[in-house]
């Protein structure tokens, strides 16, 4: 048997130290052998330095190859003492948070941008509200917190609505020279030349007119959210703009259609005539022909007498059938040239035709057309 006494140190103080009996490994072993015996690899990561003695009293031999070194230098240095020394770490120093001012933590949260959340109905007017989301937060506009879920979502509210009543108008309005302004136009449907509201184009439904009172009411909607507080921020000073200019060009097409509306309402109560044959009238010129239906006989005659370019209505010759005046005036060929001058008469309208509108006053005035030739000489 073999023993020694073997002792683990760091910085003075002593770790591990026992006695044990290496004969098993002394002819062929190392010191990193014992320290495995020892300590099982506890301290294989460490950098250690080896030192040995004869007796207690005497002073520590360092050992220059440390664990490399054999333990035949036991035997031959008849050292009965051997320790090892941990080279000494300090401990690393836990890096302490920093605390903030609470006056910098809340003026941060306030410089914050928030926005509503987005809607999940999957339809195309959340799809417009969604993206109207996505342009904002893009062009840097937002709302401090706490304030998104209310005057936020109050004026995305107000403003998608606005477009999605104009959306199947667009290309109306643009025949108006009525533009979307040029941030609005970055939105994914209009980039790609499509619209939102595809309702009236994939149904049999007819398509609603625009009208000048809810136009209106949503220019006063979009005005009036885009007047408070919070659009006088920075961040907003390149959107809110715009969503004057959207409102500026709704209101310049409602008053369009108030000034037509003015103008057909003064045209049903005037005691004049909206067309008069010198300014609204067409002109056909009918060669004269041999042959003449009987039914013209008498304008002939009329005519006949009459000097050239003399005007003469036509309407008192005319059939009381429609479809016979139609074909009388078509047919219409005497032995002499003629001018036939066509012009639409139009009356005050009563409360009737009124009501039911455009279409019936055109049939109105086709129906009081009036008619008046000329004769002309024959070439």
């Amino acid at each position: 048997m073999f023993y020694i006494h073997v002792m683990i140190e760091e910085s003075s103080n002593v770790l591990y130290e026992t006695a044990i009996n290496i004969a098993h490994i002394v002819n062929s072993g190392t010191f990193s052998d014992l320290l495995s015996e020892v300590a099982n690899d506890k301290f294989s990561n460490r950098k250690i330095q080896v030192f040995g003695r004869e007796k207690k009293k005497d002073t520590w031999t360092m050992l220059q190859d440390g664990l490399d070194d054999y333990l035949q230098a036991l035997v031959q240095l008849n050292f009965k003492f051997v320790k090892f020394l941990l080279e000494h770490i300090e401990p690393q120093e836990i890096p302490q948070p920093v605390l903030q001012n609470a006056n910098v933590i809340l003026m941060d949260n306030a410089r914050q941008l928030f926005f509503p959340k987005k809607l999940s109905r999957g339809n195309s007017r959340d799809c417009l509200y969604n993206d109207l989301i996505d342009l904002l937060k893009e062009k840097g506009g937002g709302w401090p917190a706490g304030c998104e879920n209310t005057r936020g979502k109050v004026f995305l509210e107000h403003l998608s609505s606005a477009i999605w009543y104009i959306d199947p108008h667009i290309q109306l309005l643009k025949s108006r020279s009525c533009y979307i302004p040029s941030l609005f136009q970055q939105l994914p449907k209009y980039k790609s030349d499509s619209i939102y509201n595809t309702y009236y184009f994939k149904t049999h439904h007819k398509k609603e007119k625009l009208s000048c009172q809810k136009l209106l009411e949503h220019c006063k909607s979009i005005e009036y959210s885009a007047s408070e507080i919070w659009a006088s921020r920075k961040c907003w000073l390149e959107i809110i703009p715009e969503v004057f200019n959207l409102a500026i060009m709704m209101r310049k097409y409602a008053e369009h259609l108030q000034k037509s509306l003015q103008l057909t309402n003064n045209a049903h109560y005037s005691t004049e005539l909206v067309r008069t044959p010198s300014k609204h009238c067409k002109l056909k010129i009918i060669l004269g022909s041999l042959k003449i239906d009987s039914k013209y006989e008498e304008l002939e005659k009329n005519l006949a007498n009459r000097e050239l370019y003399d005007f003469i209505e036509i309407s008192e010759f005319l059939p009381s059938e429609c479809i016979e005046r139609h074909r009388w005036i078509i047919q219409l060929k005497l032995s002499f040239s003629i001018c036939l001058y066509r012009y639409k008469k139009v009356y005050p309208c009563c409360k009737t035709c009124k009501e039911l509108g455009k279409d019936h006053f055109t049939q109105i005035e086709i129906k009081t057309s009036k008619m008046r030739v000329k004769k002309r000489p024959l070439e």
